[in-house]
């Protein structure tokens, strides 16, 4: 039989008041915001009703009054599921995952059936929590702390290359982008290293670009290969380009950006010094004009300045690629031909085909990183990825799942780089919310696992 509360008890929501002078007495209108729950004794108006004053205060971000009456709930129907959830929500809301976890696992032991909502909210959950304790990988994968990680390297310390110095192509994909794409041209023909081809494909600019490169092809130093056709699209441009190009190292350059005059001599001696396959440098961020942009100018560059940063941590580099794409850019990549040709060139994403090709890579191998900063990135407001966040967020999600699924088949590496490979697509199923294919066992292990960490 169900248990009334008497009045002068103490009030199951924790406050410290009686029932009576708290969730017992206190009437506010549904749907009014305040600081204090509606009137919502269960055994009055039962659970439906409870649940969705609930609710109400939820959704307006009232967390307070919210939680009382979903322990009140509890108190009248324990095991309740959407209580637990509920409470698990909002603890993690409030920063406590140590409760989120906890309610959150007591939820999945009363329902067992399957809760797309509910596994999404248990994902959120232990990806913030475990990055309380230092991420994913030091909980679950400790041995796997310290290897695969990056030290800097500076352009000044690495050996000159000796013999004869590789051929370098460097792709220019160019669409729109009238006002920049002479500035990045003659970012080339400043680069100190001597033994360089240029591969431009105009992708349909609608603007004067066309007319701005073949003016300034006159100048260039090195040998020239341009085309002008239909929009077909970047990462179709960018393939083609690459396709044209007769160097063993390929350096892509987007149209809007540029690079420092050592770049190309820094990153050939970088691939030579590691006997890597492909790589990137330091970021510097400009704006419009071209001018630096210092950390607190903007936003999003201080997001990115912050989060590039992490590289040197001494996590795997290749697990921490699933959540921040170290690159920036596909214009800061640096590659043999004989890699592209092997991963199938760059995938049919228009916000994330550079992020792609970095995780596909890093099948095979890490990359080597230059600490320098050799490339300039600009942000203006017609950057791609400024179209729509929204949209972004989505590819990047769908691009996390599929690689988290592919098939390893035909690809040999050693054991190592098997367990960095399936610690990363663990972790990209989980950022990208993947959990029909993570499954709900394999959630519930990782939040016990969790619940064994410091977690306040």
């Amino acid at each position: 039989m169900e248990r009334v509360i008497s009045r002068n008890e103490p009030c199951p929501c924790g406050s410290g008041k009686k029932y009576k002078h708290c969730c017992g007495n206190l009437a506010v209108a549904e749907g009014q915001k305040s600081s204090q729950p509606a009137k919502a004794p269960v055994e009055r108006f039962g659970l439906d009703e409870a649940m969705k004053r609930a609710l109400t205060f939820h959704m307006q971000g009232d967390l307070q009054p919210a939680l009382e009456i979903y322990g009140l709930v509890l108190q009248h129907f324990p095991g309740n599921f959407d209580a637990l959830h509920m409470l698990g929500v909002i603890h993690g809301q409030l920063g406590d995952y140590a409760k989120a976890l906890s309610f959150l696992l007591d939820a999945a032991e009363s329902e067992s059936v399957g809760n797309e909502i509910f596994d999404e909210n248990l994902t959120k959950a232990i990806l913030t929590a475990s990055e309380r304790v230092g991420g994913i990988v030091k909980i679950f994968y400790p041995d796997l702390v310290g290897q695969d990680s990056v030290s800097p390297v500076f352009a000044r310390d690495l050996p000159d290359v000796s013999g004869e110095l590789p051929l370098v192509s460097i792709v220019i994909p160019c669409y729109n982008h009238e006002s920049y794409v002479v500035e990045a041209i003659r970012s080339v023909f400043s680069q100190t290293y001597p033994h360089i081809e240029i591969v431009i494909i105009d992708d349909g600019s609608r603007d004067r670009s066309v007319e701005r490169v073949e003016d300034i092809l006159g100048e260039s130093p090195y040998p020239v290969k341009f085309q002008k056709r239909e929009n077909r699209g970047a990462h179709v441009t960018l393939n083609e380009c690459i396709d044209l190009a007769s160097g063993r190292y390929v350096g892509v350059l987007n149209s809007d950006d540029r690079y420092l005059p050592g770049r190309v001599d820094g990153m050939v001696r970088l691939l030579t010094a590691t006997k890597k396959e492909w790589g990137f440098s330091g970021v510097e961020y400009i704006d419009e004009k071209g001018t630096y942009i210092q950390l607190g100018q903007n936003g999003y560059a201080d997001i990115l300045m912050i989060s590039v940063d992490r590289i040197y941590g001494g996590s795997p580099i290749t697990c921490g690629f699933v959540q921040f794409n170290y690159a920036i850019s596909t214009g800061n990549l640096f590659f043999t031909k004989e890699l592209w040709k092997s991963l199938g060139g760059f995938s049919d994403y228009r916000y994330v085909h550079d992020w792609d090709f970095c995780l596909r890579a890093l099948e095979r191998e890490s990359p080597a990183v230059l600490s320098d900063s050799a490339y300039d990135y600009r942000l203006h407001g017609v950057n791609t990825i400024s179209e729509s966040m929204e949209r972004s967020k989505n590819e990047m999600q769908t691009m996390k799942s599929a690689w988290g699924m592919r098939n390893l088949e035909g690809i040999s590496v050693g054991e190592l780089r098997q367990r960095l490979i399936f610690c990363a697509r663990q972790l990209a199923l989980l950022e990208s919310y993947s959990v029909n294919l993570i499954g709900r066992q394999r959630l519930i292990e990782l939040a016990q696992g969790l619940l064994g960490e410091k977690l306040q």
